[in-house]
This record gives C-alpha cells, sequence and structure tokens, in this order.
C-alpha cells in the first residue's frame, strides 16, 4: 500500500465543488452509468445541497496540497420502517492511479467514525457501477461489513416524447 506524504481526510466545501464536479466526469466515464447522459448542472446542485446538509456527509481525500484524489459521500436517513436511522453511502471515487494507496481506507475510516456519532443503527456501504467489483467486497469484508442482499439492472429503451 502506497503511503502519500501528509494524506488528508477532511469535510469538503463549496470551494471544492469545481474538482468534485471533475472527479465525477471521470467516476461516470469509468463505470456502468456511462450510457446515461450526465447533467453537470445537476451534479454541482447535488454536490452543494449535500456539502451543506447536516445529515450528509461529503469528505475528500487530499495531499498537503491540497490535491483531491477521491471523495465519498453518504446521508443519514431514517428506515422506511421506523423512526430509527441508517447511514448509506451514494458516492465512494478514488481516481484510478490512486486506488493501491491509502486513500480508500481513510475515506472509509471517516465514514464509518462519523456514522458512529451519528447514533445510526447500521451503516452501509455499496457498489453499483461494476468497476473493481470484487476488490471492493474484499475491502468492505476486512472491515467487517457483510454481503447482504443483490442488485439487478435491465436498462430499458425509451423515446422521449
Amino acid at each position: 500500500m502506497v503511503v502519500l506524504k501528509k494524506s488528508n481526510i477532511r469535510e469538503a466545501t463549496d470551494s471544492d465543488i469545481s474538482t468534485l464536479l471533475d472527479l465525477s466526469v471521470k467516476m461516470h466515464a469509468e463505470g456502468s452509468y456511462r450510457d446515461i447522459k450526465f447533467s453537470k448542472e445537476k451534479m454541482e446542485n447535488f454536490l452543494r445541497k449535500k456539502i451543506n446538509n447536516t445529515n450528509s456527509l461529503v469528505i475528500v481525500w487530499s495531499t498537503h496540497t491540497n490535491q483531491i484524489f477521491g471523495f465519498f459521500i453518504a446521508d443519514i436517513v431514517e428506515y422506511f420502517f421506523s423512526y430509527e436511522k441508517v447511514v448509506l453511502d451514494t458516492i465512494f471515487f478514488i481516481i484510478k492511479e490512486k486506488r493501491k494507496s491509502i486513500g480508500a481506507k481513510l475515506l472509509l475510516d471517516s465514514y464509518i467514525k462519523w456514522a458512529k456519532s451519528n447514533n445510526v443503527k447500521e451503516i452501509v456501504l455499496s457498489t453499483t457501477n461494476d468497476v473493481e467489483v470484487e476488490k471492493i467486497e474484499k475491502m468492505y469484508s476486512k472491515l467487517d461489513f457483510t454481503k447482504s442482499g443483490v442488485l439487478y439492472k435491465k436498462g430499458v429503451n425509451y423515446k422521449e416524447t
């Protein structure tokens, strides 16, 4: 595992949105969602909303020069059947060139610490973009997460009217 000097996990701010948007474009192009039209405007609004929401976590992995190599987004929500809370991840992305470094572990450790500090009943990690799935499953298992269920997708072709 490569350790970058002075790696840093910190909460994202509005000033990070441009960089997070660039990383989001890379993430979208690499994964199984690449055939779905990407809207920079919608993504920018999403990032801004999450950064400014107290029930959301948006953290970045950067170096001492503040270059961002990855980011993580999660939300605390109530179960649909209970008032108890669960935390769900939405985005976990690290640029391809840095995936063998410590960034993933640092981001996940921060996520888990944040979730526990918010008194949630469960912490959920997922992957739906078909990128390095086996590596992700192995990493999540090492963190004592257990596989629960499966996800199936089916594309649908339609014409807008």
